[in-house]
């Protein structure tokens, strides 16, 4: 059966990936965006727009909800706004899915865990040191009640650090490219050996794809690869590939930062089959070239 699939925040880098390998397998990608993407049933608007929101799911047999308004940063500043933004109309949009009866993906957050010396399990504590996070695992355990009380087939899907074309210009990746083509120091907090799970948005995109039809009840999932690199190796292997070299600079940490942050993959792998299939070098050089 054909699926026609509404993605909010369809015009992002993941959004765009995911609409794209929706209409190569046969199926109807729905972008819910204010930006203009190149997609015939394009939807314009946001979530926070109810009657927009009504307009695009109609007929539509799943939805994926990537839209998520501020940073960790904004969410900090100014908790209330960001609350305001993302939790009713999430919450709103789930409600439409539960009267129709159709599958609800959710994304998630990393940083969920915070830090640990291994792998960040689905079912470990919540860090309770960051707003952003808090507020995406109150949506997680909303995910999770519906499925339970109501049946809603959902899941939350907690993405790992993104990275490929279309990626935001503050993410870590396009800012030492940014250095290095404008040959200046490269900044890194700390010594630079905080770990990171690094994810090629076609592989992020897949996932989300697997987990469409995958038998779900509410659970978190977390989409990395299960490989932590570490900042400086990372920069080291950007300018290897790139063959250009600038300074690296130590600078102190502006607020706590996890040491740790890499995926265990074991419950994405059971449930969705799905195992991250670009290694980071094979993708960084693709986004160089």
């Amino acid at each position: 059966m054909q699926r026609r699939v509404l993605v909010t925040a369809g015009g992002g880098a993941v959004g765009q990936e995911l609409c794209r390998q929706l209409a190569t397998n046969g199926d109807i990608p729905v972008p819910l965006d204010e930006r203009q993407i190149g997609f015939a049933e394009h939807v314009y608007g946001r979530t926070v727009d109810g009657e927009v929101v009504a307009q695009a799911i109609q007929d539509c047999t799943h939805v994926v909800h990537l839209e998520w308004s501020g940073s960790v940063a904004e969410a900090t500043a100014d908790p209330l706004k960001r609350h305001e933004r993302n939790l009713g109309p999430t919450i709103s949009l789930m409600d439409h899915c539960r009267a129709r009866e159709i599958p609800f993906l959710f994304a998630s957050t990393a940083t969920y865990a915070g830090t640990h010396p291994e792998a960040s399990q689905e079912e470990m504590p919540r860090n309770e040191r960051a707003i952003y996070t808090i507020q995406k695992s109150y949506i997680e355990s909303n995910v999770r009640a519906y499925a339970q009380m109501f049946g809603l087939k959902a899941a939350s899907l907690r993405i790992f650090n993104v990275y490929g074309p279309g990626g935001r210009d503050t993410q870590i990746i396009p800012r030492i490219r940014a250095s290095l083509a404008n040959g200046i120091p490269i900044r890194l907090t700390g010594d630079g050996g905080q770990q990171r799970d690094f994810i090629h948005v076609s592989d992020v995109a897949r996932a989300f794809l697997l987990a469409l039809d995958a038998p779900l009840t509410g659970e978190p999932i977390n989409v990395g690869t299960g490989r932590g690199t570490s900042m400086l190796d990372l920069v080291n292997l950007i300018m290897d590939l790139s063959g250009q070299r600038v300074p690296i600079e130590m600078i102190p940490a502006k607020g706590e930062e996890a040491r740790y942050l890499f995926a265990d993959t074991r419950r994405a792998e059971e449930i969705l089959g799905f195992r991250a299939s670009i290694h980071l070098e094979d993708g960084l050089r693709g986004l160089i070239a």
